[in-house]
């Protein structure tokens, strides 16, 4: 039934007069699962037209459910995806170097990042340490997503800084991303406050109910 959700929220007649509420949200830490409750409602009408839940197994991690969806109420589910890079592998690294213009390095690495992962990430998390150790005798230690070593890789080269790998926190399970978008405002790929929810499984339960809201 996710797929049938994900045609709905994406139809004409939705993206003309329908929207998307989340009236619950229910997280269990024990079981890493969460449980949405949502109506799909036609605003023109005051109906709703559609009552159901989600359950998502396996929760990794989860932002702005609650509520009103409205500019971002179109659902997709994505099983690649730049949200979902820091669910696979992690590689930890030092860094070393002798650079001579640190803004510069963490300017060239900003656009970079942003360029190959969309704002999906949070760039200053993964390189908050190199102003203060990238030119000391210990070097900087960060962690980063295994898929952007590759975009990284050509700015460390031009500000001369060599990398050694110290470990791989290897993902063990598949995730998945289930996302409340609108590409007339965002395109997916790009993080502008968009609700998501990463988990490893997607349940929808849907009963269409066609009642007036008040």
């Amino acid at each position: 039934m996710l797929e049938q959700l994900i045609e709905i929220t994406n139809s004409e007649a939705f993206i003309l007069k329908g929207n998307l509420i989340i009236n619950e949200v229910v997280a269990r830490q024990k079981t890493f699962d969460l449980k949405i409750r949502f109506m799909i409602i036609d605003h023109i009408n005051d109906l709703i037209q559609y009552e159901g839940e989600i359950f998502c197994e396996g929760h990794g991690t989860s932002s702005r459910l609650e509520g009103l969806k409205f500019p971002y109420n179109r659902i997709k589910l994505y099983t690649s995806h730049p949200a979902l890079w820091e669910n696979n592998n992690i590689l930890y690294l030092n860094l070393q170097g002798s650079v001579t213009n640190v803004a510069e390095l963490i300017g060239d690495l900003y656009i970079a990042h942003n360029n190959a992962c969309g704002n999906w990430i949070d760039f200053h998390r993964l390189f908050f340490s190199i102003p203060q150790w990238i030119n000391t005798k210990e070097g900087a230690t960060i962690h980063i997503p295994e898929s952007l070593l590759e975009t990284y890789q050509p700015i460390f080269n031009k500000h001369g800084v060599t990398f050694s790998k110290r470990s791989t926190d290897k993902g063990k399970h598949k995730h998945s991303l289930l996302l409340f978008g609108n590409p007339g405002i965002s395109p997916d790929n790009f993080y502008l406050l968009q609700p998501y929810i990463i988990a490893e499984k997607f349940t929808v339960t849907m009963n269409e109910v066609n009642r007036l809201m008040y």
